[in-house]
């Protein structure tokens, strides 16, 4: 409450305006931040390179379907942290209606939505 018989009141005031300036900041310099960076790929999570891995090994392989597979997803040359999210990812896959298995490696890509793709054990 201001008094003015308090002489502190005034720079307490101050203070509360300038953080209030900061947090109306950072939150403008979050929503203006443009909406395409947050869709690049160029680093991408275990989830998405396990969908990655299943949609290239099914375009790859002519009588493969997606619904079939199941990936499991690793760093490439890095340890696994589920905090973080990678570059390059070795995945192996596992097709249930005929028994194949592979490893694929995914590479995220800095366009929206485009990851590389390439056989590292094909079918056996």
């Amino acid at each position: 409450m201001f008094s003015s018989r308090n002489p502190h009141a005034r720079p307490a005031t101050r203070v509360r305006r300038w953080r209030r300036f900061a947090v109306v900041a950072a939150v403008l310099a979050a929503v203006l931040v443009p909406a395409t960076a947050a869709h690049a790929q160029w680093y991408m999570s275990k989830r998405a390179a396990e969908r990655d891995a299943r949609h290239y090994v099914s375009h790859y392989y002519a009588n493969t379907y997606a619904s079939d597979l199941s990936t499991g997803c690793r760093p490439s040359g890095e340890h696994y942290d589920r905090r973080y999210v990678y570059h390059r990812w070795v995945c192996n896959w596992y097709d249930h209606s005929d028994d194949t298995s592979g490893t694929v490696l995914i590479v995220g890509s800095g366009d929206p939505g485009v990851y590389y793709g390439k056989v590292i054990h094909g079918a056996h």
